[in-house]
């Protein structure tokens, strides 16, 4: 039972290495959404652009809405649910991490998990970070560089 674990294991992290190393470098963003969509079981609204260059972890826990735009370099956590509404655009080099780690815990995802909600209209800068279990409000603008680890109320301005 332990070397099928161990082979499954291995398996899932190809799966996953191959969505983060090979998909993310087809230029065209057509395909990689078709690819995330139906092999990845990712849920992307029409008309959303991903970029080259993104990581994702756990894609199928990560939903997307329309008209949403995802720039280069950016890491998408779907250890708890990653959600992101409709028109939403995040800047180059954004951070979106629903995990956690516990420092007691052997298991490398031994940490507890919370969701992360963009609502609609919002917009996130240029290396900004949003740390496990935030909701950035309808309308809200997050700053450049910024460390988000509360709340944003709608059409808030952070930094």
């Amino acid at each position: 039972m332990r070397l099928l674990e161990r082979l499954l294991r291995y398996v899932y992290l190809v799966y996953v290495g191959v969505g983060n190393h090979v998909v993310n470098r087809i230029p065209f963003n057509a395909v990689r959404i078709f690819i995330y969509r139906h092999l990845y079981f990712m849920k992307i609204g029409k008309g959303t652009g991903i970029e080259m260059g993104v990581t994702f972890r756990r894609p199928r826990s990560i939903r997307i809405g329309c008209n949403s735009f995802i720039h280069h370099g950016c890491f998408l956590d779907g250890l708890a649910t990653l959600t992101i509404g409709d028109n939403v655009d995040i800047g180059d080099y954004v951070i979106l991490y629903c995990g956690g780690r516990d420092v007691r815990s052997a298991d490398y995802y031994g940490g507890n998990t919370y969701p992360i909600v963009i609502d609609d209209y919002a917009c996130i800068f240029l290396r900004s970070t949003m740390i496990r279990g935030v909701h950035i409000g309808k309308g809200a603008v997050v700053g450049a560089c910024s460390l988000v680890k509360e709340d944003v109320p709608p059409y808030t301005i952070v930094a």
